[in-house]
């Protein structure tokens, strides 16, 4: 207590405070931050190994399908729908993302990252990029990176996703 009967504030710990919230915006920012707390539902949603990342600018996640799991229409749906319960409550996110699923979590990035051009030059890259969604379109493409002759192919969700 202080001289006149008042409680003292403990200043050390409001800085500290403080300043652990500023390191954290400066160093994630605010889009960040809030980009964890998806990152936190999908991790719930599908696990740890599944999720390997969100992009912000594109508004799209990259996931690892369970190996265990065939990869059909209805097996997939469904495995979405978990990720709407997270992004579809996100006003930055609602309606307007995309999902890519690959086989195994050191092919999931965009084929024009530099860690991912050598698996592209070796063909292991299209090969594991097994589907993309597209919740905008309502579309879900299996095998993005081949064409109809080699297996990809289109599937339109729209009607399945206005039930969402």
């Amino acid at each position: 207590m202080g001289a006149w009967g008042h409680r003292r504030i403990p200043w050390a710990q409001v800085r500290g405070a403080a300043a652990a919230l500023l390191v954290s915006i400066a160093v994630f920012g605010c889009d960040d931050l809030e980009a964890a707390d998806l990152t936190a539902c999908l991790t719930a949603a599908y696990g740890a190994e599944a999720v390997v990342r969100l992009d912000d600018v594109n508004t799209r996640v990259f996931l690892v399908w369970p190996e265990d799991r065939p990869l059909e229409t209805p097996d997939v749906v469904a495995f979405l729908r978990q990720a709407e319960t997270c992004l579809g409550a996100d006003p930055d996110w609602a309606g307007a993302y995309s999902i890519s699923l690959f086989a195994k979590r050191k092919f999931a990035g965009y084929k024009t990252e530099p860690e991912m051009r050598p698996f592209v030059k070796a063909g292991a890259w299209p090969a594991a990029y097994l589907a993309e969604f597209d919740r905008a379109a309502g579309t879900l493409r299996y095998y993005p990176a081949r064409t109809p002759a080699q297996g990809g192919r289109l599937v339109d969700l729209s009607q399945t996703l206005a039930d969402w």
